[in-house]
């Protein structure tokens, strides 16, 4: 229903497979090259310690996605495989550069999405091996590093804070150099963890109390309330 969905309203569809089963990747592969679906659409890949791929490694559960997207290549727009790193305890392992530069043999590999890299030295040492050396496309994923990525070059910057900032973040993206409108960003970011150790939930809370404050109990709807008018402020 989800791939429905997003089939007939977007142009760009990204599809997160890294805790699919084999089978689920293949079915998901064919019904997408049945389809002819004049879209663009690609695969997210984080390595991950919960695999269902008993007994495959990421560098063999990456590479078989891959010769699955050359089929896959001639029945969509545009296709291939983003890396992402991201630091989930528990659940992610990182992304090694190792496993970048194997993948990056690959046409259809597109790059890396970094979300553990927010600090200048670690940014540029990542943009200087994906895009300069290897040819691929780096994506910043932390909403405190929008400014740094854009100033260092990088390709794009994938942003949560863009769902409930999205002119602000646009904004920065357009002119790396407005420094204010990243502290904005930082700021509304604070008050979303400031809310809640969970990014999404806090987020969720805002959606909701935006839009449907009747299902929220008092006290949720109170500390949503105070959310709203800390995060709309301090990014205003």
């Amino acid at each position: 229903m989800l791939l429905n969905f997003a089939l007939r309203y977007f142009e760009e569809i990204y599809i997160n497979i890294s805790l699919m089963s084999r089978e689920e990747l293949k079915d998901l592969t064919l019904e997408l090259y049945e389809r002819k679906e004049k879209k663009s659409v690609y695969f997210i890949y984080a390595p991950n310690q919960i695999s269902t791929w008993k007994g495959f490694t990421d560098q063999t559960r990456c590479l078989e996605t891959l010769e699955n997207l050359n089929v896959l290549a001639e029945g969509v727009r545009d296709t291939g495989l983003l890396l992402y790193d991201i630091d989930l305890p528990q659940i992610t392992k990182p992304v090694s550069n190792q496993l970048i530069r194997i993948c990056s043999e690959y046409e259809l590999f597109l790059g890396l999405k970094d979300s553990r890299s927010t600090e200048n030295q670690a940014i540029a040492s990542r943009i200087k091996f994906v895009q300069d050396e290897l040819r691929k496309k780096f994506f910043s994923g932390p909403d405190t590093a929008l400014a740094l990525v854009g100033e260092l070059g990088g390709f794009g910057r994938v942003s949560g804070m863009a769902n409930l900032l999205p002119t602000a973040v646009q904004s920065l993206v357009a002119n790396h150099r407005r420094q204010e409108l990243q502290y904005d960003i930082n700021m509304a970011f604070q008050a979303l963890l400031d809310y809640s150790d969970d990014f999404v939930t806090a987020m969720e809370a805002i959606v909701l109390f935006q839009r449907d404050k009747d299902v929220m109990t008092d006290e949720e709807r109170d500390r949503a309330s105070r959310l709203y008018n800390r995060l709309y402020t301090q990014a205003a």
